[in-house]
């Protein structure tokens, strides 16, 4: 990631947080989940903060994490696997039903076969 943020905790799960500031539109919701962990700077986009003693527990940013709309938190364990977003979450947050079949219009909002 180009323009990240990062915070490293000793302790917990979660290790390490990762921000995509690229990503980041600026929702606020991190923050409002997690402020002791989250920041927004002075172009709206939110960082991680400094002093990982002052983090909030690994529910809590993992719940703020949840919160984000672009999933721009990136969670890392100790192992440096992700623990979020994983592929099942990315399908479930982007999940868009499949397109009509190309042998139907609506007319009136009935389906006729064409």
């Amino acid at each position: 990631m180009p323009d990240e943020s990062i915070g490293v905790k000793t302790s917990g799960k979660i290790r390490k947080i990762v921000l995509d500031r690229s990503a980041c539109i600026g929702a606020r919701s991190c923050t409002l989940v997690a402020g002791k962990t989250f920041e927004m700077d002075d172009e709206n986009l939110a960082f991680v903060k400094r002093d990982a003693s002052q983090f909030e527990d690994d529910d809590t940013i993992l719940k703020a994490a949840e919160a984000c709309p672009v999933l721009c938190i990136h969670l890392y364990d100790e192992a440096g696997k992700k623990v979020f977003p994983t592929n099942y979450t990315l399908k479930f947050y982007f999940h868009l039903p499949p397109p009509p079949p190309r042998n139907i219009s609506a007319c009136g909002g009935f389906g006729f076969v064409v």
